[in-house]
């Protein structure tokens, strides 16, 4: 398979990858809204608190490869771009 049509496959899956992230990033943050939510121990409001951004964190890195291939690439496709979007997804 040629390298253009790689890059483009990987840069789907990351999209759609982002949206299922982007659910359950929703979820995540609906629980400190929840009732009862502040009765919780310290501890798991903590827990809850390093899951959110750890979510953060993965929404952020499937993100990434499109801005960096538009910005830094050019919109050119490269072996290292696919490997970038391999790691990334």
């Amino acid at each position: 398979m040629e390298l253009s049509k790689k890059i483009k496959i990987g840069l789907d899956e990351t999209r759609t990858l982002i949206l299922g992230a982007q659910i359950l990033l929703g979820f995540q943050f609906r629980s400190a809204f929840q009732d009862g939510f502040d009765t919780l121990p310290a501890l798991s409001r903590g827990l809850d608190g390093v899951a959110l951004g750890l979510m953060l964190l993965a929404v952020g890195l499937l993100i990434a490869p499109d801005p960096y291939h538009r910005i830094v690439e050019d919109g050119n496709d490269s072996g290292r771009f696919h490997r970038i979007v391999t790691i990334f997804a």
